[in-house]
This record gives C-alpha cells, sequence and structure tokens, in this order.
C-alpha cells in the first residue's frame, strides 16, 4: 500500500532504475572471463594490467560477457573497458590500484574537459577508464580500491611528481548505457567516479567511502542525461552527488536519485559547481 508521497516517488524510483537496468542487461552476453586464466595473480603485489585488459580485450571482441575479478587482491594500473562488457568484482575481491603513477596513462580529453580550470590535470588518470564505450558496466560485492592512504603518508601525489596527480577511482567519457551495481569503491585519490557526457546510466547498491580524500567526490556527473540513483551509500570527503556542465550545450538532465544514504564533509547533492 502506498501511504505517502514518499512512499511514492521511493517505488517509482525503483521501477525506473529496474526498467532501465532490465533493457541494459538483457542485451548482454553472459559469457564469463576469469582475470586468472589470463595469467592475473592477486597476491596483492604483482601487476596484473595487461592480464586484466587482455580479459577485457578478449571478452569486448567475442560479443562481450563479464570479466570477474576472483577473491584476492589483484593491482593493476589503468585498466579500459570496451563494449559490452561488464567488470564483475567477485565477493572477497579487491581490485587495488597501483601506488605508482607511472602505471597511470594520462587520460585522452580530460584537460580539454576542463579547459577553464587548471587544477584539472593534477587529475589526469584513472584506474577504470572507458571512452565512447557502449553497455558497459561495474558489478558484484566485492572492492575497487584506490590505495590512497589517509594522513601525511599519501601514496599520491607520488614523491617527486612535479605535476601533482591524483588519478581518479572510475571515468567515462561519452559511454552510453552505463550500470554500476552493488560495488565498493574506496580510497580514491581523488574524485571516486566522473562520467561525462554518457547517458542511460544506472547506479544500484553502490558503496563509496572517501571521507579522507582531497576531492573526494562520489558521483560526478558532466552533461549527462538519464541517469538512476537507487539504494546507494555514499560517505566522501567532497560533493557526494555533483551535477554540473563545463559544455552549455550539454546539460545535465533526467536525473532520479532514490532510497540513498547521503554523507559528506562538503555537500550532499550539489548543483552547478564549474559550470
Amino acid at each position: 500500500m502506498i501511504r505517502s508521497r514518499r512512499d511514492f516517488l521511493d517505488i517509482a524510483g525503483g521501477l525506473c532504475a529496474s526498467a532501465a537496468f532490465g533493457q541494459v542487461r538483457s542485451a548482454l552476453p553472459r559469457h564469463d572471463y576469469n582475470i586468472r586464466e589470463f595469467g592475473a595473480t592477486g597476491d596483492g603485489a604483482t601487476l596484473n594490467t595487461k592480464p586484466i585488459q587482455d580479459a577485457i580485450d578478449t571478452c569486448s571482441t567475442a560479443g562481450g560477457g563479464r570479466v570477474v575479478v576472483p577473491p584476492g587482491v589483484f593491482v593493476t594500473g589503468t585498466i579500459r573497458l570496451k563494449d559490452n562488457v561488464t567488470l564483475y568484482v567477485e565477493a572477497g575481491s579487491r581490485l587495488q590500484g597501483s601506488r605508482n603513477q607511472a602505471d597511470y596513462p594520462k587520460d585522452a580529453g580530460l584537460c580539454d574537459w576542463a579547459p577553464k580550470f587548471g587544477w584539472s590535470r593534477q587529475l589526469n588518470g584513472t584506474l577504470v577508464y572507458a571512452e565512447g564505450a557502449e553497455n558497459i558496466g561495474i558489478e558484484g560485492t566485492g572492492t575497487i580500491d584506490g590505495a590512497q592512504n589517509a594522513g601525511r603518508n599519501r601514496t599520491f601525489p607520488n614523491v617527486g611528481d612535479n605535476e601533482q596527480r591524483r588519478p581518479m577511482l572510475v571515468r567515462f567519457r561519452d559511454c552510453g548505457h552505463v550500470r554500476v551495481r552493488d560495488v565498493t569503491l574506496i580510497r580514491p585519490a581523488s574524485f571516486t567516479s566522473l562520467f561525462v557526457g554518457c547517458r542511460d546510466l544506472l547506479f544500484d547498491g553502490v558503496r563509496v567511502r572517501s571521507r579522507d580524500t582531497g576531492n573526494g567526490d562520489g558521483l560526478d556527473f558532466d552533461g549527462c542525461e538519464r541517469v538512476r540513483i537507487a539504494n546507494c551509500d555514499l560517505d566522501t570527503g567532497d560533493d557526494t552527488i555533483g551535477l554540473k556542465s563545463m559544455i552549455p550545450d550539454r546539460p545535465v538532465q533526467d536525473f532520479v536519485i532514490t532510497n540513498c544514504l547521503l554523507s559528506s564533509t562538503w555537500a550532499a547533492i550539489r548543483i552547478g559547481p564549474e559550470s
């Protein structure tokens, strides 16, 4: 029984999220590609960038499916998601970012996204990256860890890095039909996630912990449309959810945020920064 306007909004938001997810999920094949089969080692020390990327490339070329991160701690530099690939982080698994800035190539297009803000160059580099990809996702009850230490002994910027770079945890640009479900995102060196010019996005059951991170935004959107955020638990060191439009003719539009727990040192939902 619907007893209040809030009940109605919660149910409506959940139905919208479920419908959007159903449309995307049905389009994806069901093939699994375990990163261990491509040579990845979950010992918390070995750099696994190449075997993980090989699994993603193989999965996408074959028509799509899931790239599975099994239990263990898998260290990696930048990996790039491609069409029809879901990165599936299993329970008990941790995809952990390398502590070496050299393992995060500068992402094409980031600095032209924010030409007015010189500080954006410091945030150039991402752990999980995608550009121009369709039907992609990050799912599972495991953890993606940016490995940014708290306090004085911060991992990033690396000692001696004149550019003072701090990689993001997740950044997608110009992507469509994106799902992020159930995963835990922790210890980013800057933004936890940034989505630029993307459309048809679903976030459901996502957990973010970035309280000790400078510029530790949770979910940031620039010029995105048709976005559903539901059942998320976000505790952040900066804007928890940020909506902005760096390019005037690409506004943010059609957002539903429902049934979320938001906590921040700055703003729970911030509309218009850097617009």
